[in-house]
């Protein structure tokens, strides 16, 4: 009898959302904005995760849709920017929707 009370009160708690399970394929979020990097700068992606790597592109200041590939190494977080995938500095990157915001325009007064 009891295994039979175990089973209806698992099928109950999963069915009115007691359980909640989460799926994700990736540690962290989705995507990365660039922070703290200069308005004439950009973030350096690298083909290892070293200051020492090769460069194999680079981020925008403003960037905020860096996909985040899941993986770190010490202080350096594995992502995609457009077509390239390498190693960025993490102190460099902060979580984001992924959605551009665009400041609206002004008009002026005359």
């Amino acid at each position: 009898m009891k295994p039979y009370f175990l089973t209806l009160s698992l099928t109950a708690m999963l069915a009115f959302g007691a359980v909640n399970t989460a799926y994700a394929t990736a540690d962290g979020p989705d995507f990365y904005a660039v922070t703290r990097v200069a308005g004439t700068d950009s973030l350096a992606l690298r083909h290892i995760a070293s200051s020492r790597g090769r460069i194999v592109a680079r981020i925008p200041f403003n960037a905020v849709r860096v996909q985040n590939k899941g993986d770190r190494s010490g202080s350096w977080c594995k992502v995609q920017y457009a077509t390239s995938v390498g190693w960025a500095s993490c102190q460099h990157l902060t979580e984001s929707d992924g959605i551009a915001i665009t400041p609206p325009k002004v008009t002026p007064t005359v």
